[in-house]
């Protein structure tokens, strides 16, 4: 005859991961032609490029969308280098206060919804023409 035995004992096992409760952030940012050199991505001035590939300290890496628009996503909170990669864009980076004399490459605190974007010069000159008639 079988009976249940009743106990006051109960034992469980946890596995812990203290890294799903640390602070995360996101990274969003554009990579742009700057026609006019203010370091803004201006829609109706500026050409986004496509295709272009950043690079975040630590190994992850993204390809900008047909914008120009990349992201990345769950980024530990604090300071982080990001880099263009030079090989993916033909145009050379703007020298922006972000890049401490590191052309390409930017180093920014992250908290929450961090914006990081990479001006790019135009290949030629801009020719402005005035023309006038007496």
């Amino acid at each position: 005859m079988a009976r249940a035995i009743a106990s006051n004992r109960a034992t469980a096992t946890t596995k812990l991961n203290p890294l799903k409760f640390s602070p995360l952030a996101d990274i969003v940012g554009t990579v742009f032609v700057d026609r006019n050199r203010n370091g803004l991505f201006d829609p109706l001035l500026d050409l986004a490029v496509p295709r272009a590939r950043v690079l975040l300290a630590g190994g992850r890496e993204v390809l900008t969308d047909a914008r120009g628009r990349y992201s990345f996503p769950h980024v530990p909170t604090g300071t982080h280098a990001l880099r263009l990669d030079p090989n993916t864009t033909p145009y050379p980076p703007l020298h922006v206060p972000q890049d401490r004399g590191l052309s390409g490459t930017q180093s920014v605190f992250v908290r929450g919804l961090t914006s990081v974007d990479f001006p790019l010069a135009p290949l030629g000159g801009q020719i402005d023409a005035l023309r006038r008639t007496t």
